[in-house]
């Protein structure tokens, strides 16, 4: 997917390093919004939800996160997102009527708060996955007087076309990367390129 960020927009993100956050967006019936912090935020998704969205907060359940750089660079073709600290009550939900997420797009964006942790951009999308299946697992509790805490995880494939029950491949050419991004030419001189063939970058 491509991003466009406005000059006022990349001016408010590097003002407020510190205080960046991560949103996700899984584009179910209703949408499933979780951001990185604690607490609730409402915020739309620019180019993606049509207004405000009230994003629940995650900040003691997301377990590892992906890369972002790999969504976001191509560094690999798939990604695994982690909700933790789910109670088996809940758990046996999701195992009995979790939702189909085959097929569903999810959304990562990134907003920056100003220094009141107020929402000082809009949810800027930085990448968007394709939700191929759940899976469910107990995590051994700390102790024996602990009750048994669970984890759900959320297996995507990188890009917004195919599915992994068929091969993900990249050929490089101009259709397959028309699918991707139909406004992406960066493939449209791969046919000129042959293996082991040393290509000069022109110096501006």
């Amino acid at each position: 997917m491509g991003i466009y960020i406005d000059a006022a927009t990349a001016k408010l993100f590097a003002a407020n390093a510190a205080r960046r956050s991560v949103f996700f967006r899984l584009a179910l019936d209703p949408p499933l919004l979780l951001w990185s912090g604690a607490g609730e935020i409402e915020a739309p998704m620019r180019d993606v939800s049509v207004g405000d969205e009230t994003y629940r907060g995650a900040k003691f359940g997301l377990g590892a996160l992906p890369d972002l750089g790999d969504i976001l660079n191509g560094g690999s073709d798939t990604a695994e997102f982690i909700l933790s600290g789910i109670d088996a009550q809940t758990a046996s939900l999701i195992d009995d009527a979790g939702p189909d997420v085959r097929g569903v797009s999810l959304h990562i964006g990134l907003l920056a708060f100003d220094a009141d942790w107020q929402p000082a951009t809009p949810i800027i999308p930085i990448g968007v996955c394709i939700g191929d299946f759940t899976t469910l697992r107990q995590d051994p509790p700390q102790s024996r007087a602990d009750a048994p805490v669970w984890s759900v995880s959320l297996s995507c494939h990188i890009g917004d076309v195919t599915d992994r029950t068929r091969p993900l491949l990249t050929y490089w050419t101009p259709n397959h990367q028309s699918f991707i991004d139909p406004d992406d030419t960066s493939c449209d001189n791969v046919a000129k390129y042959q293996q082991a063939y040393d290509v000069k970058w022109p110096i501006l």
